[in-house]
This record gives C-alpha cells, sequence and structure tokens, in this order.
C-alpha cells in the first residue's frame, strides 16, 4: 500500500470511484490547479483505492473528498487517508463536513461535531432588481476578503482569489454588505445585513433550486421556508484542534462540503 500525491493522470481512475451521486470532477480540476491544495491516493498495486484533499489557509485548513473504493470499505483505508493527510498540515484548526459513513472515523482521530448544515430544496424564485446589486467592482476587493475573514474566521484568500471576477456585490452608500460568487463551488453568499445576504440568495436561487445553510441562519432558513423550500437533510461540520472564530448566521449559502 503506496501513499502519493494525486496527478492528473489519476482523474479518471479517481472519479471511477465515487459515490454514484457525486460529481467529483470540478474539485479534482480545482485542487490540481491549486497552490492551496494537496490531494493525495492510496494504492494497492497500483491500483487506486482511497483518496483525499487537505486545503490549506494560513493558520486552518479543510480535509476535502475523502472517498474509498467500494470494493476497500471497512479495511481502514479510510482512515489512512484522513491521517496522512492530517499528517501534511501545520496549523491551528482542521475542519471537515462528515458523512455518516464517515464521521465515527472522524471522531475516533479527535474531530468533534461544531455545527449542522441544513440542505434546503425547491423550485426556482424570481431575483428582484435591487439598484443596489452590481456586478464585481475591483475598488471593494479588500471589503470583500476582509468580511469573508470576518465571517468564516478564515483567512480564504487563497481559494477565493480567482472567483473575484464574476462576483455579485450588494453595495449601499459605498459600503459592501454582501458578496456572491457564483463560481466557487455551490455559489457562496456572505452578508453582514440580512437584507442584503436575501437579495443575493433570490439572485442564486433564480439559477439554482437547492441551497445549503448554517442551522444558525434563522432568518435565511426561515425565507426559504415562506417560500416553498423544503429541508432534505442535514450535513454535521467537525473541527479538530482550535475552534473558528466565525458567525455562522452570516452565512446565506455555503461554498461547499469541502471548504464550509
Amino acid at each position: 500500500m503506496t501513499v502519493a500525491p494525486l496527478t492528473y493522470d489519476d482523474i479518471d481512475e479517481a472519479v471511477s470511484i465515487q459515490p454514484p451521486e457525486w460529481n467529483i470532477m470540478p474539485s479534482l480540476n480545482m485542487y490540481l490547479k491549486s497552490p492551496v491544495c494537496f490531494p493525495i491516493k492510496i494504492c494497492i498495486e497500483g491500483k487506486i483505492v482511497g483518496i483525499g484533499t487537505s486545503i490549506k489557509h494560513r493558520n486552518s485548513a479543510w480535509l476535502a473528498h475523502i472517498i474509498v473504493h467500494p470494493a476497500h470499505r471497512n479495511k481502514g483505508i479510510g482512515t489512512l487517508v484522513t491521517e496522512a493527510l492530517l499528517d501534511g498540515l501545520s496549523c491551528d484548526t482542521v475542519s471537515l463536513v462528515a458523512t455518516k459513513e464517515g464521521e465515527p472515523i472522524y471522531r475516533k482521530l479527535g474531530f468533534k461535531p461544531e455545527n449542522i448544515y441544513v440542505v434546503f430544496k425547491g423550485a426556482n424564485i424570481e431575483a428582484s432588481q435591487s439598484s443596489h446589486s452590481i456586478p464585481y467592482d475591483e475598488g471593494y476587493k479588500s471589503e470583500l476578503l476582509d468580511m469573508d475573514r470576518k465571517v468564516s474566521g478564515e483567512d480564504r484568500n487563497g481559494i477565493l482569489i480567482n472567483c473575484l471576477a464574476t462576483s455579485r456585490l450588494f453595495v449601499r452608500e459605498n459600503k459592501l454588505e454582501a458578496f456572491y460568487l457564483p463560481d466557487l463551488n455551490e455559489g457562496l453568499i456572505i452578508a453582514e445585513k440580512p437584507e442584503a445576504g436575501l437579495e443575493l440568495l433570490k439572485l442564486r436561487l433564480s439559477k439554482i433550486e437547492g441551497v445549503i445553510l448554517p442551522e444558525q441562519n434563522d432568518i435565511g432558513i426561515e425565507f426559504l421556508r415562506g417560500n416553498g423550500y423544503a429541508e432534505t437533510s442535514r450535513r454535521q461540520r467537525m473541527t479538530k484542534g482550535k475552534r473558528l472564530d466565525w458567525q455562522p448566521d452570516k452565512i446565506f449559502a455555503r461554498i461547499g462540503g469541502n471548504l464550509g
């Protein structure tokens, strides 16, 4: 059994071991291009039996897409992948979103439940035409990155920076109140003001049917339920090390299971 970096030559084989309902190809391409992502593979006799990725921010990191080949489950390979990813990190906090199958493994490795993400599904709704919703303006770059750092509790510039050009901003009296990054996985929305967050959420929901919010975002969840969206499942966020000082009530759409 060997542990090695995942390469572009491995993509097709890596995709072949994913669960049927997953689509990891876009994420694998991002991991292989980004200098802050470190995908690995576990091989037996030259065949991939497990994969996973670590995503490193300044003082924190995420583990993502830890997948074991169906024929090799319950053999400790998921633990091996997770341990190998952790061995390559030096930071205060490591986070992940656990599947039901993976949660017992992560608990044994020192991860603790921290938060719940609520999954909603529903029909598209009409986006309002607010004059405060504008295309990306470079003049708000620092405000945007500062807002993300404050709300997420992490310095995620290495991931966000390549998705800013297609972002949507909510600006009132020359002050950034919210932003939406449609090209960052599921489409991150962060808002200092609930009204601004809801306006950008409407824009997102006019094109994408589902959305996932932290359970603390009461305003966002109330809006979704009031517009016919139904809760379909919940996802467990877990942390190892120092807990982040973050503000989940200001997240109106998460990035994804790989980045919170």
